[in-house]
C-alpha cells in the first residue's frame, strides 16, 4: 500500500496555473484565495480573512496577538501554545480560542472553495491522483491518503478521479482502492454536546448569533474533552444549535485541532484511527507532500506502525524544507532510502507529456520539465539515496533524462 501524506504546502501549491509568488511580494489578484500556510492563517491580507474576522469579534484579541508573534519570528504553533497554556484559569481567553475555532473553520471553508472554483476543479490533487490511480491498477496496490489539512480539496479530487463522493465518516474508507484519513479534523466535522447553559424554553438562536452564544459559554474544556461530546459529520453552514430529545439543546463546535506545539492527539473517529493504523502497517512506500513532519505525536504513530525498510519520497518547496522533512522522518527508523523533490507540489504532480517531440530542442525542454515529476517516481526512474539525509550535502538530485518511458512498477 502506498501512503501519501499531505500538509499545508500541498493545498497552498495546488493550482499548476498559479504557482506561489515570492515571499514578501504582493500576490497577483488571481492568487488572493490561495489556501494559506500555517503562519498566514491570521494575516488580514485577503478579503476572506477580513470578512470572517469581522464576523467573530471575540477572536480579534487572539488574531492580533498571534499575528504580532508571527511577525516577530515566532511560529504560529508556539504563539497559540502560549495562549492555550495561559487559558486554564482565564475564561475570557478560552472564549477567544473557541472563537478562533469558528474563524479557522470559516476561512478554511471559503478560501479553498473559491480557489477550487477559480481552478475549475483542475488542481494538482487531481493530476496526482489520476496518475496514482493508473499506477495502482497496474501494480495492484491500494492508496492510503493522509491529510493534515482541514479543507476538502483532497476529497473533491477523490470524487473527480475515482467517482467516489465522501459524505459520511464511513465514506473515507468505503472505496476499495483509495482510503482518506484526516488526523487533525476537518471543516465539516464537529463536536456535538449538550448545551446546558441554554434555556430550552427560549427560541433557539441561529447562525452567528448562536455561534457567539456558544463562544461566550466557555465550552472548550467542559465539552471537547468530556465524555458527553461526540464527533459527528456536520457541514460548516449547518445551524450550530438544535433541539435534542427530552427538551435538551445540542450545540456543535468545529472539530479541528488548533495548530499548537503540543497537539492533544488525533482528532478523528476511533474507527478511522484504527483503519489508518491498519493501512500504515501495510505500507510499501511513503510520499509526503507539503508536510513539515513537525507533529511529534504523529511521527510516533509512524514509528510504531510503519514496517521497516521503506522508501521515503519528500515533495516540498525549497531544498532546506525538503531536507528537514526527510531528516525528521528518517529518525523514526522506518526508512532506508529517500528521494527529495524540492520544486513544490504542482510541478511534481504534472503529467508527463504523452509523446516526446522529434525536434531536439523541444525534446530536451520536455525532458527537463519531466524531471522531478511523480511519473518518473512511479516508473522507478528516480534513483534513491541510501544515507541519512541529515548528513547529505547534495540535496536536489536530478534523474537521468531517459527518453524511453519505463513501465509502472513498485518503488
Amino acid at each position: 500500500m502506498l501512503v501519501v501524506i499531505f500538509g499545508a504546502g500541498a493545498s497552498f501549491d495546488s493550482d499548476p496555473r498559479r504557482t506561489p509568488h515570492d515571499s514578501g511580494l504582493t500576490p497577483p489578484p488571481n492568487h488572493a484565495h490561495r489556501p494559506p500556510l500555517a503562519n498566514e492563517l491570521f494575516e488580514m491580507t485577503g478579503d476572506v480573512h477580513k470578512e470572517v474576522a469581522a464576523e467573530f469579534p471575540r477572536a480579534w484579541g487572539a488574531l492580533m496577538r498571534c499575528s504580532q508573534d508571527v511577525r516577530a519570528g515566532l511560529g504560529i504553533e508556539a504563539a497559540l501554545q502560549a495562549m492555550q497554556d495561559q487559558s486554564s484559569d482565564d475564561p475570557d481567553l478560552r472564549a477567544q480560542l473557541t472563537a478562533v475555532r469558528f474563524y479557522l473553520q470559516r476561512v478554511l471553508t471559503r478560501t479553498p472553495h473559491l480557489w477550487h472554483e477559480e481552478a475549475v476543479g483542475q488542481t494538482a490533487y487531481v493530476s496526482l491522483l489520476d496518475q496514482l490511480r493508473a499506477w495502482s491498477r497496474v501494480v495492484n496496490q491500494p492508496l492510503c491518503l493522509i491529510t493534515f489539512n482541514y479543507d476538502v480539496l483532497l476529497e473533491r479530487a477523490v470524487e473527480a478521479v475515482f467517482g467516489h463522493e465522501i459524505t459520511t465518516f464511513e465514506g473515507y474508507t468505503a472505496h476499495r482502492n483509495v482510503h482518506v484519513f484526516k488526523p487533525h479534523g476537518s471543516v465539516n466535522w464537529s463536536y456535538r454536546f449538550p448545551f446546558d447553559t441554554y434555556d430550552s424554553g427560549e427560541r433557539l438562536k441561529r447562525g452567528d448569533d448562536a455561534r457567539r452564544l456558544i463562544i461566550n459559554s466557555d465550552p472548550e474544556d467542559a465539552t471537547v474533552n468530556s465524555d458527553a461530546s461526540e464527533l459527528v459529520w456536520r457541514a460548516p453552514n449547518d445551524q450550530p444549535l438544535e433541539a435534542g430529545g427530552q427538551g435538551q439543546t445540542m450545540a456543535y463546535l468545529p472539530a479541528m485541532a488548533i495548530p499548537v506545539e503540543r497537539k492533544p492527539g488525533l482528532v478523528m473517529p476511533e474507527e478511522l484511527r484504527q483503519a489508518m493504523i491498519q493501512d500504515l502497517q501495510q505500507a510499501t512506500s511513503v510520499i509526503t507532500i507539503g508536510w513539515r513532519a513537525a507533529e511529534q505525536h504523529f511521527l510516533d504513530v509512524l514509528q510504531k506502525n510503519l514496517p521497516k525498510g521503506l522508501g521515503l519520497h519528500v515533495v516540498t518547496k525549497g531544498s532546506d524544507a525538503a531536507k528537514a522533512t526527510a531528516t525528521a522522518l528518517w529518525e523514526t527508523g522506518r526508512f532506508t532510502k529517500y528521494t527529495l523533490h524540492d520544486r513544490g507540489f504542482a510541478p511534481f504532480a504534472r503529467w508527463e507529456i504523452s509523446r516526446y517531440p522529434d525536434d531536439v530542442a523541444k525534446r530536451t525542454s520536455a525532458l527537463q520539465d519531466s524531471v522531478g515529476t511523480v511519473g518518473r517516481l512511479l516508473r522507478g526512474q528516480v534513483k534513491p539515496v541510501e544515507s541519512n539525509p541529515a548528513f547529505d550535502q547534495i540535496v536536489h538530485r536530478q534523474e537521468q533524462l531517459d527518453t524511453e518511458r519505463a513501465p509502472y512498477q513498485l518503488f
